[in-house]
């Protein structure tokens, strides 16, 4: 019984630090990033590596280090690193997947959509930079990426709001985290 509460515990806190990342101020370069990046090509990506190759062992949450290991690391010399946009309801987060021969497919598990395959934009403007400290992250357009960009930016900090305060109140992580856009309450400016 414990073992499952620490668990919980565990994920509310992985929930909390994502929900805070999306907290970011609303911005001009946003807004025409969104729309750039809405007009480029929507592809399907498919969860899990091609028939035959070898499995990854690989960890949830991390796609940019899946990817990138998986393109460096494939035998036969066909698969290469992709970043882009995982399209959803109301935002576009950062992720990175591999290209085998025409096909996308996404390496990294994800415990929380047990779909098949997803809609994903290839954008050509990402670009993979190195900090002072060695620490990679990803840009577009000189501005430094963090989880993605927001369709709705007061939208989603209103949502993401409500998700923070019903994760704070000891609500079951998997329950707090299900709330429908729109649900929270626009913060007049």
């Amino acid at each position: 019984m414990g073992e499952a509460r620490d668990r919980l515990e565990r994920l509310r806190e992985t929930f909390l630090a994502s929900a805070e990342q999306w907290m970011f101020p609303p911005s001009r370069w946003e807004q025409d990033a969104v729309r750039e990046i809405l007009a480029l090509p929507v592809e399907r990506a498919i969860r899990g590596v091609p028939r035959g190759a070898a499995v990854l062992n690989a960890p949830t949450r991390e796609c940019h280090t899946n990817a990138a290991f998986y393109a460096e690391h494939d035998p036969t010399g066909r698969a290469t690193m992709v970043t882009g946009w995982w399209r959803q309801p109301n935002v576009l987060v950062l992720h990175s997947l591999v290209e085998i021969d025409g096909q996308l497919y996404c390496v990294t598990p994800f415990d929380a959509d047990p779909s098949r395959d997803f809609p994903f934009i290839r954008d050509p403007k990402l670009r993979w930079r190195e900090d002072e400290a060695g620490e990679r992250y990803c840009e577009r357009d000189g501005h430094r990426i963090g989880p993605g960009l927001r369709l709705d930016a007061p939208q989603v900090m209103a949502d993401t709001a409500l998700i923070k305060d019903r994760l704070e109140s000891g609500m079951n992580p998997y329950e707090a985290v299900k709330v429908a856009i729109g649900s929270g309450s626009r913060r007049r400016r």
